[in-house]
């Protein structure tokens, strides 16, 4: 078990030595952007689930924890956030539960994860870490140092699991004690978990929460601290964030003085990053008032995100135009470890090829820094890296048509909901996929699109049109599981010159039958594979 954790996380090395460009970490004076280290950053951010849940407690020793980081020296690797709370603290908190702690509870839990040994295994190493002095973000903060790499903390700002499960052993007591201070008190089948989150317009949920920021900063010597606004993402009266954003503005100036005042006392900056939803205008909706932190210096670096999935396209360029007068402020997107094609459809896991078209679209739209948020899950996707190196646009790539999760927004149109779609005979569709910057050698490698169906009626027939290109030929995909779950595939073959540098139309139209589309997807392969 241990020699194979140890090989997985060389080959997560593999993967972060060839997606980044090293800076050093070292200078961080009261007048300067923490994160300001060179041009490029490649920000991992981790919890400590995977380390605890997937390794034997006889792993559980300073020295393996310090293996888990000392594999990410020769890396490119910029910053290593560390998360160390959902409801509960991964730790013995003052001012909240740990993980552990009444386990009893969990049961249910456990039936809800379907039996997932991971999930108890993960807890009872948690307890034997903290009872024999085995705290994993001093170890791993220590050892990031040595190794070149910042450490941060970043604390999830309403994590929301499970609030169909009363007994659920990651609720923390103030969520079960106090309904009257959530979003919406009672639980209603059906509805998204965050809506269940706690209401931040209520002062004592602001001080439940500041007091958690408070320990961080006594408990660990960092050098920022990430606030993660989309772990989950709303967190105000529903349909008035606007309205209540100044409630969140001023908790975010009481950290900001925290910052200061530990800063001052470690003798350096301590930076301060958030993460939030993937436009200005949806997290302004949501009453994340980015732009007003930005000017009155109370971030330094802002992850636009999505909440579960994705999101292919995020807008860099509308970020830096509703920053502009922050010029200071890093705009750095975020990708999680999976994607949907629309709203209620399977989520599909990221493979390497997904990776490679979601950096190449980050490119178009203006990023130069990456961040990526429980990747380390997927360890066949560092290997494949490790085995080749990552070039991301001269590589092959998937550019999978995605939505905006999660999130309250003005319109659907704001969220990007192209799918899922009903095809019948004589209907045409257009669907807008971003594909991102042109590979170098575009000649050396094909361009296909595919289809996820599902719903048939009849025998099926569609066409398709790149840019007003057809098809020059059409096959079943093999893999159907991997395009959106639906009960057929079908990938069309197109010239390599109907595809166009950043936003294409792809058409489908129906020959024959009815069927509901529920995945699409752009892709650039090498050598006639997409996923060599």
């Amino acid at each position: 078990m241990k020699i194979e954790i140890i090989r997985t996380t060389a080959r997560l090395c593999g993967f972060m030595l060839t997606a980044a460009m090293a800076v050093s970490c070292a200078d961080f004076s009261e007048d300067k952007n923490p994160a300001s280290n060179g041009d490029r950053l490649f920000i991992i951010n981790e919890d400590d689930s995977r380390f605890l849940s997937r390794n034997s407690v006889e792993d559980m020793t300073r020295e393996y924890a310090r293996a888990y980081i000392d594999k990410l020296k020769d890396s490119k690797v910029t910053h290593f956030f560390i998360c160390r709370n959902a409801q509960r603290a991964m730790f013995r908190s003052g001012s909240r539960q740990a993980i552990w702690e009444d386990s009893a509870r969990g049961e249910r839990c456990y039936d809800y994860v379907r039996g997932h040994r991971w999930v108890q295994k993960w807890i009872e190493n948690a307890k034997y870490t903290e009872e024999n002095g085995l705290e994993l973000g001093r170890i791993w903060i220590e050892k990031c140092r040595e190794v070149g790499i910042s450490p941060w903390i970043s604390m999830r700002m309403n994590d929301m699991h499970c609030p169909n499960i009363p007994d659920y052993i990651g609720h923390d007591r103030f969520w079960l004690d106090n309904p009257q201070f959530r979003r919406v008190p009672k639980y209603e089948k059906g509805k998204p978990w965050d809506i269940f989150a706690l209401n931040y317009k209520n002062k004592e949920v602001r001080d439940y929460q500041l007091s958690f920021v408070r320990e961080l900063f006594e408990r660990y010597d960092f050098d920022g601290l990430e606030l993660d606004w989309m772990r989950f993402s709303l967190h105000l009266t529903p349909g008035k964030g606007e309205e209540d954003s100044p409630c969140l503005d001023e908790f975010m100036r009481e950290v900001k003085a925290l910052a200061k005042e530990y800063g001052k006392k470690r003798g350096r900056k301590i930076g301060v990053a958030v993460r939030v939803h993937a436009t200005p205008d949806a997290a302004k909706y949501a009453g994340l008032n980015v732009e007003k932190w930005a000017r009155e210096g109370l971030v330094d670096i802002v992850i636009p995100s999505s909440a579960w999935i994705s999101d292919f396209d995020i807008p860099v360029s509308e970020w830096k135009k509703a920053l502009a007068d922050s010029p200071n402020v890093k705009i750095i997107p975020g990708a999680e470890h999976g994607t949907a094609g629309g709203l209620m459809l399977p989520r599909m896991s990221i493979d390497l090829p997904m990776l490679n078209g979601w950096i190449a679209n980050a490119k178009f739209n203006g990023a130069n820094s990456f961040y990526f948020f429980n990747l380390i899950y997927f360890p066949e996707i560092m290997q494949k890296a490790a085995e080749r190196g990552l070039d991301a646009v001269n590589s092959p790539r998937r550019h999978p048509l995605s939505y905006r999760d999660l999130m309250e927004a003005r319109s659907n149109s704001d969220r990007n909901i192209m799918l899922p779609k009903n095809i019948s005979e004589g209907k045409t569709e257009n669907f807008k996929i971003l594909f991102g910057l042109l590979p170098q050698k575009i000649g050396d490698g094909d361009i296909s699109a595919v289809a996820g169906i599902d719903r048939i009626s009849g025998k099926i027939e569609i066409g398709a049109s790149l840019n007003g290109v057809p098809a020059v030929r059409q096959e079943p995909e093999t893999r159907i599981q991997e395009h959106g779950g639906g009960s057929k595939a079908v990938r069309f073959f197109f010239p390599k010159s109907a595809v166009k540098e950043g936003y294409n139309e792809l058409s489908l139209v129906g020959k024959s039958g009815k069927c509901r589309v529920v995945w699409l997807e752009l892709d650039y392969a090498v050598g006639g594979d997409s996923r060599k």
